[in-house]
């Protein structure tokens, strides 16, 4: 048995093994040269699983980092980034996620204070239009 901790302050994911107390993998996605600092694993937030992915929102990255949940190990960024009138605009602070009925909804930590957070996300796991 596993447990899966998002770890804010070091821009990390641990897997900690529950039986013998030991961390076994700390995650974490590559970072390119040409970024600075370690923007798409900054402050992950809440994690949710589905289809053997683990899906970790990224603060101050504005995005989703998708792990391989058996293998440990990083997948892919993905963006959380849309054309509005005209606009790329971007998902400011996602910080919640949830799984429900095999989509990943994910919530910004901006929603609102002293609220319900509204779900502004869901990424279909069967939507041929999603590259995982």
């Amino acid at each position: 048995m596993q447990l899966w901790v998002s770890v804010r302050h070091q821009s990390c994911v641990v897997v900690v093994d529950l039986n013998t107390y030991q961390v076994v993998k700390v995650l974490r996605p590559p970072v390119l040269a040409a970024k600075v600092g370690a923007a798409d694993a900054a402050c992950p937030g809440g994690i949710a699983f589905s289809g053997g992915m683990a899906f970790v929102p990224s603060f101050f990255g504005d995005a989703v980092v998708i792990y391989d949940a058996q293998q440990k190990n990083w997948l892919k960024t993905l963006p959380l980034k849309q054309a509005h009138n005209g606009q790329s605009v971007r998902m400011n602070e996602p910080f919640a996620a949830v799984e429900y009925a095999g989509k990943i909804y994910i919530s910004s930590h901006t929603s609102g204070n002293n609220t319900v957070p509204r779900i502004t996300s869901g990424v279909d796991l069967e939507d041929v239009g999603v590259q995982l």
